[in-house]
């Protein structure tokens, strides 16, 4: 085996490829896109870890929807996904933006 490649990084991908670190794998390389982990800890096992500027969109899509003439923007999600560093952290810079744009925003929790 040359690599892993794991899209969509979900959480335990870190783990797993500690153990393939920790079994002596260190000629395997390990690459993760859109890494749910912790960025720090995956950033320590992986040897790519790509992700979309997830908090440049997530002021980029307010003023968006502000150009299209929205007043309200609402998030919703649930609680597993707002666990996960990267997406919650997106979540408040939504917030940020609608506070600093003029939009009310409006936080929903649905059901996993």
């Amino acid at each position: 085996m040359k690599a892993v490649i794991v899209n969509q990084g979900i959480p335990g991908t870190a783990a797993g490829f500690q153990k393939i670190r920790d079994a002596g794998r260190d000629d395997i390389l390990l690459l993760t896109q859109m890494p749910q982990d912790d960025p720090f800890v995956i950033a320590k096992v992986a040897d790519i870890v790509e992700n979309s500027n997830d908090f440049g969109r997530g002021y980029y899509v307010i003023v968006r929807i502000k150009d299209m003439g929205a007043t309200i923007f609402v998030h919703m999600s649930f609680p597993r996904h707002m666990g996960v560093e990267n997406l919650s952290r997106r979540r408040n810079i939504f917030e940020e933006a609608c506070n600093d744009l003029g939009i009310e925003f409006v936080f929903v929790t649905v059901p996993d």
